[in-house]
């Protein structure tokens, strides 16, 4: 008997030993792999919920704005996500007659077990600096820079309009009223023509130490664009002989105001700006308490016309991005182009506001939420 249990305990060990070495031996070859694998597994997860979230955060904003309420920004400062991975081994050995335990024992068993647990930091924006950037007009170097990218004519279009308030003397009101209470056909032309430049190839922003104030839009290679030049600089008030093979430098100055000089007087919204405008395009429900003391706006200008954020009792089934607040929903339909364009083009330099501002700014408190 004793012989049989130390043959026993020896086949025990042996199978230990041998079930220990396989799953070492699998997550051994598989660790060079659990790196991307949880890259592949958690980044897109983690990417795509912060950026609804932010969308979410900015809408939430722009309606509690409406309703004349104080609303606060939150920024994920960082993710950290620490991986583990854990093994388990079991079996069952009897001991004694065969018919106690035949066809109840499991001889081998054994298990990986994968865990991920963020966590996440929050920190406030706010501060001086903050309010400084959400009150300022856009820099013009952004404007300029964006306009220059690869937009298509109707996005470029639509970030003209949505952002510059006046080029030269043509002004472009996000709101109407009783004096003007029409839109300046001149700006809609001005938008047109700027468009079709900087798609054909013949509108380029450069920025140089030689041009005053280092901005400018060059007009270049216009053989065939003519016309449109010279419709483009009348509109603009700007008196120029064009030479055919000679380069037109138009300086950007930031003013109120048609500047002397040849060139292009611009003023630029502000976030808080771009902020009222989508706010005003807010549906607001008819049985809602809050919205009899909603802020009221005046005739919608030509940035404000053709937006709409809606809003219903019911969770909208095809909203771009959707909260809920005071018992009702508001959201974005997925199909409405322009505003789901006013609201990206508001996203956007909003995150460049903050990221700007948030520079050494981010204080205490900080909210850590680890989740397992």
């Amino acid at each position: 008997m004793m012989n049989n249990f130390k043959l026993l305990k020896s086949c025990q060990n042996r199978l230990v030993g041998i079930t220990l070495f396989t799953i070492l031996a699998i997550i051994s070859s598989g660790c060079s792999k659990l790196g991307s694998y949880s890259i592949k597994a958690g980044r897109g997860a983690y990417n795509e919920a912060i950026n609804y979230t932010d969308a979410q955060q900015t809408l939430m904003t722009i309606v509690r704005h409406r309703y004349g309420e104080k609303s606060t920004i939150l920024a994920v400062t960082s993710v950290t996500a620490n991986v583990s991975v854990t093994s388990k081994v079991g079996f069952n050995i009897g001991i004694g007659s065969k018919e106690n335990f035949e066809g109840n024992l499991v001889p081998l068993s054994g298990g990986v077990v994968y865990e991920e647990n963020p966590t996440i930091t929050y920190a406030p924006v706010q501060g001086r600096e903050y309010i400084r950037k959400l009150l300022s007009p856009i820099p013009i170097e952004l404007l300029a820079l964006t306009i220059s990218s690869e937009l298509s004519p109707e996005e470029m279009g639509k970030l003209i309009i949505f952002l510059i308030s006046r080029v030269n003397d043509i002004k472009n009101p996000a709101f109407l009223s009783a004096k003007n209470s029409l839109s300046d056909p001149r700006f809609l032309r001005y938008v047109d023509l700027t468009v079709l430049l900087v798609s054909s190839g013949n509108l380029f922003f450069i920025s140089s130490q030689d041009i005053p104030n280092k901005y400018a839009f060059v007009i270049t290679d216009y053989k065939s664009s003519v016309d449109e030049v010279q419709e483009f600089l009348n509109i603009l008030g700007i008196s120029k002989q064009i030479k055919m093979f000679e380069d037109i430098v138009l300086p950007i100055n930031f003013a109120i105001h048609k500047s002397d000089s040849p060139g292009i007087s611009l003023k630029t919204r502000s976030i808080w700006d771009l902020v009222q405008i989508l706010g005003s395009t807010i549906q607001l429900p008819e049985d809602n308490e809050l919205s009899e003391n909603a802020i009221k706006y005046p005739p919608p200008g030509l940035p404000t016309m053709n937006l709409k954020i809606l809003s219903s009792k019911q969770k909208p089934i095809n909203a771009a991005v959707q909260i809920n607040y005071n018992r009702n929903w508001y959201y974005i339909d997925r199909n409405d182009k322009q505003t789901k364009t006013a609201f990206r083009i508001l996203q956007e330099f909003w995150g460049v506001m903050i990221a700007d501002a948030s520079k050494g700014s981010l204080m205490a408190p900080v909210l850590t939420v680890p989740v397992n």
